[in-house]
């Protein structure tokens, strides 16, 4: 999804927010208890897997659909072998 000449300036800049949230979690730990250091965690993986989910509605990847079919497509040829080698038999 990310252009190659510029991955490495992308991936950097998500370096950021997770280190700053690193430095918060390991700050917070003298001020917050393991279970409220953990719903946090929790409510961060919940956020990130529904914009995960919405990036991928809203944006998938031109080749993706025919991965899929191709996919699809060698896997119906496969049966296609092995339904003609049982009928043979």
């Amino acid at each position: 999804m990310i252009p190659e000449h510029i991955r490495s300036t992308i991936m950097n800049f998500f370096r950021i927010p997770i280190n700053i949230c690193s430095i918060l979690c390991l700050v917070g730990t003298s001020l917050l208890t393991t279970y409220q250091i953990c719903m946090i965690c929790g409510i961060i993986m919940v956020a990130a897997t529904i914009l995960n989910i919405y990036l991928f509605k809203v944006h998938t990847p031109p080749d993706a659909e025919r991965r899929m079919l191709k996919k699809s497509s060698q896997f119906l040829d496969l049966y296609e072998k092995y339904k003609n080698k049982v009928e043979r038999e």
